[in-house]
């Protein structure tokens, strides 16, 4: 079954709202419609069976079967510090530090540091990486079930 990200402010009771690159990944890319059964997981670490119930453009409306928090998350609250790489190696790390059950990735520079973006850069990065981090935690659309 699909999962999507899914902020906690947007569950509401047993509906939930769905926007931005997920609702376009759900449409887009997956060609889902509804009636479809998708799995949410939210910023709290539960997940939320459901159905969607309505498609727009800029929002999807789903459904809320079944919520309830996995026990596949390790007890250990791992944390890797990182030193910047050149280029964009920092993505790969994320990537697959996410994928092997890292909870946090704290990026750092070294006084041996070649990268040291600062201001928007950084922040543009930090936005990429989060994007990396929930692309790595949503399972690949060729490993799905028909």
């Amino acid at each position: 079954m699909p999962r999507f990200f899914l902020s906690t402010e947007n569950l509401q009771q047993r509906k939930a709202t769905i926007s931005g690159q997920e609702l376009e990944h759900l449409r887009r890319v997956l060609r889902l419609r509804p009636g479809d059964r998708v799995t949410l997981f939210d910023d709290q670490g539960w997940e939320h069976e459901g159905v969607i119930a309505s498609l727009t453009r800029d929002r999807g409306l789903i459904e809320i079967v079944k919520s309830y928090q996995p026990e596949r998350e390790s007890p250990l609250a791992i944390t890797l510090a990182q030193a910047l790489g050149k280029g964009d190696k920092m993505d790969l790390v994320v990537e697959k530090a996410t994928e092997l059950g890292v909870g946090r990735v704290v990026p750092l520079v070294s006084s041996r540091t070649v990268a040291r973006p600062g201001g928007e850069k950084i922040q543009a990065r930090r936005t990429r990486w989060h994007k990396i981090a929930l692309s790595a935690v949503r399972p690949n659309a060729d490993s799905r079930n028909p």
